[in-house]
C-alpha cells in the first residue's frame, strides 16, 4: 500500500502516530505468542536440539568410517599400482628370446613353452590387477559421493540449528520441510 507522501506536519503526526498504533498491536501480538507457545517451544527445541546431536555424532562416526575405508582403500591401489608396475619392469627387462643357429636336427633341442605360460600368466595377472585398480577407482568415487553427501547434510543440519536458535518458528519448520525434501 503505497500512500501519498504527508505534506504538512499534521499529516506527518498522524502517519507516525498510525504506525505507533501498528507497531504496539505487533509488539502485543508476539508477546502473546511467546507466552503461549513459548514454553511448548522450548522443550520442544531442546528435545530437536538433543536429536540432531545425535544425528550429527551418528554422521560423523559413519564419515569417520568412510574416510577409514577410502583411506585403505587409496593404500590397497597404490599397493595394486606398484605390484603392477614391478611387473611391466619384469616383463620389459626380460631378454629377448636368442634366435637358435640351425644345427643338426639331433642336437636342436626344442624350446620349451613355459616362457608363452609365463608371460599368459603375468598378462592375466596385469588384467586381474588392473581390473582391481578400476573397482578400487569406483568404490573411491562412490565414497568421495557419499563423502560430499554427508557433508552438505551435516552442513545443512548446523544451518537449521542455527535458523533454530535465531529465527523464528515458521522459519524453522519451513528449512525443516526443505531439509526433507533434501
Amino acid at each position: 500500500e503505497e500512500e501519498e507522501e504527508p505534506k504538512t506536519e499534521q499529516e506527518w503526526i498522524a502517519k507516525l502516530v498510525k504506525q505507533q498504533a501498528e507497531l504496539k498491536q505487533l509488539h502485543s501480538a508476539i508477546a502473546s505468542a511467546e507466552e503461549t507457545g513459548g514454553a511448548l517451544q522450548e522443550e520442544d527445541e531442546e528435545e530437536d536440539e538433543d536429536e540432531d546431536d545425535e544425528q550429527a555424532r551418528e554422521m560423523l562416526q559413519a564419515l569417520a568410517h568412510k574416510r577409514e575405508e577410502l583411506q585403505s582403500l587409496l593404500f590397497a591401489k597404490a599397493s595394486l599400482e606398484r605390484q603392477l608396475a614391478n611387473e611391466q619392469r619384469v616383463e620389459e627387462s626380460a631378454p629377448e628370446p636368442v634366435p637358435v643357429r640351425a644345427a643338426p636336427p639331433a642336437v636342436v633341442e626344442v624350446p620349451p613353452k613355459p616362457d608363452e605360460n609365463e608371460l599368459a600368466a603375468i598378462l592375466e595377472r596385469r588384467k586381474e590387477a588392473q581390473q582391481a585398480v578400476d573397482e578400487q577407482e569406483r568404490k573411491i568415487a562412490e565414497l568421495t559421493a557419499l563423502q560430499e553427501s554427508l557433508r552438505s547434510r551435516l552442513l545443512l543440519m548446523e544451518q537449521q540449528g542455527l535458523g533454530i536458535e535465531v529465527g523464528a518458528p515458521e522459519a524453522t519448520a519451513e528449512e525443516a520441510e526443505e531439509a526433507e525434501e533434501a
